[in-house]
């Protein structure tokens, strides 16, 4: 009897994979563990510097249109992928508007903390994103 000698590949042959996770072989498998953890963290930390902007004493004008970036803060940090340029450019947004009515962003005592905890989730500091006064 002849044995046939043909060999069974078990490997991926291709130019480009692109995968979460990947399994390859006999009795292989993969498994991804997901978790929110560090967008909850991060929406956490815009609800602190939301409750610390409310602490602030402005005139109705000044909280309304602070009121409207800070929607926009809150709405670009739930979207599954945040655009940290995006949110940078809102915070400077928001500095800019509290400056204009005497506040700066980065010496009023309760926004120092929540402030330097977004930037940090953006990957950069107060500096790099232009609050310093």
């Amino acid at each position: 009897m002849k044995q046939d000698k043909r060999v069974v590949n078990k490997g991926i042959q291709a130019k480009t994979v692109t995968a979460e996770v990947l399994a390859v072989g006999d009795n292989a498998y993969a498994v991804k563990h997901v978790t929110d953890a560090p967008h909850n963290d991060f929406l956490k930390v815009i609800s602190d510097f939301r409750k610390a902007i409310d602490g602030i004493n402005l005139d109705r004008n000044a909280r309304a249109v602070v009121e409207e970036d800070i929607k926009k803060l809150e709405s670009a940090t739930k979207k599954e992928t945040v655009d940290k340029a995006e949110v940078g450019g809102i915070l400077q947004s928001i500095s800019g508007k509290l400056k204009m009515v005497g506040v700066v962003l980065t010496e009023t005592a309760s926004l120092v903390e929540p402030v330097k905890k977004v930037a940090s989730f953006l990957g950069t500091t107060v500096k790099l994103l232009g609050l310093f006064a």
